[in-house]
């Protein structure tokens, strides 16, 4: 047999089960197609007004709160406990063969990718995609939005969770790999929080980033319909910093939200990304050595 003709029978699997982007976000034709399957949960994640503004027929409502928590210390947007997590999959009929779809809400998408890394975190990502676009784009093709609220009928499936601590950093990780030229740091912010131009008002005592960060806003990574950019575009953003697929990559942004976009971008582009929960929420609050700077966005 012809080593062309073996090596297509040997990635044959991969081409049809995908991998980067397609083991994360699915378009809409293809949900389309999938959507009527008895397994598949649509979840539109975001705020109640937005659910109840319109979101795509049969969807169930997940609000922030359901899936991040605030910390004893009062950091925000930080990770749930296991058995809260656990409860509101069943809550919302989740089962252990659910195909989940993450739909993102009007004003933001950055809800699903959070939600996405907390299905990640406790080891259920095969089981999760997000839709490309959210609602957002999903009304700007003119496909049909529905007001009705779907209640879910609970589950009393036995599904078992595994928090995967790998995918995190701390803030003394970051200390201690400052002259680590293997590992880079990444503010999804957007330009005026980086350069320290803008304080929130006054909630930052430090304004500015992590020393050493590099700026990839969040933003800067989707069209005006919440539409994923093409791999190409998305690529250039991490070679413009000279990010090498070799490299660390640590996420973070105000609280561990906007973050989990570029983590998770990150990480269908292939490298090896990581999230640092406690962003500039926590990095802010932290003594001299935790080091940080003011400078223009590069």
């Amino acid at each position: 047999m012809r080593l062309s003709l073996l090596l297509a029978i040997y990635l044959l699997p991969l081409l049809l089960f995908g991998q980067g982007f397609d083991e994360i976000m699915i378009d809409q034709n293809q949900f389309q197609k999938i959507s009527m399957k008895e397994n598949i949960v649509l979840i539109h994640v975001g705020r109640a007004e937005g659910y109840n503004k319109g979101h795509i027929p049969g969807a169930l409502f997940v609000g922030n709160k359901d899936y991040v928590t605030v910390s004893e210390d009062s950091l925000y947007t930080e990770l749930p406990d296991l058995e809260d997590f656990q409860a509101t999959l069943r809550a919302r009929g989740i089962e252990k063969n659910s195909q989940i779809i993450i739909c993102s809400d009007w004003e933001t998408f950055a809800q699903a990718f959070r939600l996405y890394f907390t299905f990640e975190y406790f080891g259920f990502e095969d089981n999760v995609r997000i839709l490309d676009g959210g609602i957002k784009g999903w009304d700007a093709k003119g496909l049909p939005l529905s007001t009705d609220t779907v209640v879910a009928v609970a589950s009393n499936d036995d599904i078992k969770l595994q928090e995967n601590t790998d995918l995190l950093v701390d803030k003394n990780w970051i200390k201690n790999s400052f002259n680590n030229e293997e590992v880079t740091i990444i503010d999804a912010r957007t330009p005026e929080y980086y350069s320290g131009e803008k304080d929130g008002d006054g909630y930052y005592k430090r304004s500015g980033h992590i020393a050493g960060a590099k700026n990839i806003t969040w933003k800067n990574l989707v069209d005006g319909n919440h539409f994923l950019l093409d791999e190409q575009p998305l690529m250039e953003h991490y070679q413009e910093h000279g990010i090498g697929k070799d490299q660390s990559v640590i996420n973070y942004c105000h609280v561990g939200l906007r973050a989990t976009v570029l983590y998770t971008i990150g990480k269908g582009l292939g490298y090896s990304t990581f999230l640092y929960d406690g962003s500039y929420n926590e990095w802010d609050r932290l003594s001299e050595e935790y080091s940080f700077e003011k400078s223009d966005n590069e």
